[in-house]
């Protein structure tokens, strides 16, 4: 279930920018209180940043992917990322 945290944050927080757009009618009550609420927690927790960087990463790497499925990365992009997982 760890594996997946990423995609789960991205997805709750992509909830959270539409729902604005909601009609009251259409969800269950009380349901964007419960995003906001579980976001807060996710948000103040401190493997948050892990969540963020490892969903980061994994959105960069996909962006770089050749038609073949290749990343390749030069030293720069190298540093770039072992900054982020050292944090």
């Amino acid at each position: 279930m760890a594996y997946f945290a990423p995609q789960m944050y991205s997805m709750l927080k992509e909830l959270q920018e539409s729902a604005s757009y909601w009609s009251e009618y259409d969800v269950p009550l009380g349901i964007v209180d419960r995003i906001n609420d579980v976001l807060k927690q996710i948000e103040n927790n401190k493997t948050t940043d892990t969540i963020k960087t490892t969903f980061d990463l994994r959105t960069c790497f996909v962006n770089m992917q050749d038609e073949d499925g290749w990343i390749i990365l030069d030293e720069t992009q190298w540093e770039e990322i072992l900054k982020q997982v050292e944090k």
